[in-house]
């Protein structure tokens, strides 16, 4: 007779498969666990054993280094060395050659062999202000903005007030600074002046060793400019030409003595 297996027997089966499936992953995981942690060892013994190879070669190479070097500086201090050119042959005349030796001594050659050798740097250009003659020099100065004026401060020791001399260039808007003295080395350079400066209206002096300019600025803005009639135009051109001479020529700038 044919027995149906019941609810009970079917759950117990089950069960016994689960159990069984559980202690396999359990033996995998365990010899997975065991080879990776077998593995890191023995990549850490390998390690081991190449650093001390490459530890042991190192110091054997240091050491023959370090013999050699001392044998041949022993070499150098203990014995000189004799330098034997070849014989100087005459083919005019069959006599025969002439040898001759020289010595040099150990510790010139010592110094010459063992002496390290200094690379030689080219010396890096001065930057420094050129002035416009390369004989003469450019004097410390200093150019300072206030609210109304350029005040410009040339260092001029022993200098008198006659041996000093400021050449304008309108066009340029530079400030030539000429100086000459018997027992000073001659100053000329040449100051380049702000745009809102009054070129007109310079004004300068010697006090202690220092030559101060003083240049007045122009108004930037609000300025009121007068409209004029023709007639009032014509009348003031006519003025103009009468007041200007004949021979008068325009030039770049104006010189005046401090």
């Amino acid at each position: 007779t044919f027995h149906r297996p019941t609810v009970k027997n079917r759950k117990k089966k089950t069960q016994e498969l689960l159990m069984l499936a559980l202690a396999i992953l359990d033996v995998i995981a365990s010899i997975f666990l065991i080879k990776l942690v077998a593995s890191f060892f023995i990549a850490k013994l390998v390690q081991k054993s190449c650093s001390r190879n490459f530890l042991r070669e190192t110091l054997a190479n240091d050491t023959t280094c370090y013999t050699s070097t001392q044998n041949q500086r022993k070499y150098i201090f203990n014995k000189s060395s004799t330098i034997k050119p070849q014989p100087l042959q005459n083919f005019n005349n069959a006599t025969p050659g002439v040898s001759i030796e020289f010595e040099i001594p150990s510790l010139f050659l010592h110094e010459i062999l063992l002496s390290p050798t200094e690379p030689v740097n080219p010396r890096p250009p001065q930057t420094a202000t050129i002035p416009s003659n390369p004989v003469s020099s450019v004097a410390p100065h200093e150019l300072i903005e206030t609210a109304a004026n350029y005040n410009l401060s040339i260092d001029v020791p022993g200098f008198a007030r006659g041996d000093l001399s400021i050449i304008v260039v309108d066009d340029l808007r530079q400030l030539k600074i000429v100086g000459k003295n018997s027992t000073r080395k001659p100053i000329d350079m040449v100051v380049i002046i702000p745009r809102l400066a009054n070129m007109e209206k310079i004004e300068a002096s010697v006090a202690d060793g220092v030559l101060n300019v003083v240049i007045p600025k122009r108004d930037r803005d609000g300025r009121v400019v007068d409209i004029l009639s023709g007639h009032q135009e014509q009348a003031r051109a006519n003025s103009f030409s009468r007041s200007v001479p004949e021979n008068n020529s325009a030039n770049d700038g104006f010189q005046f003595i401090v």
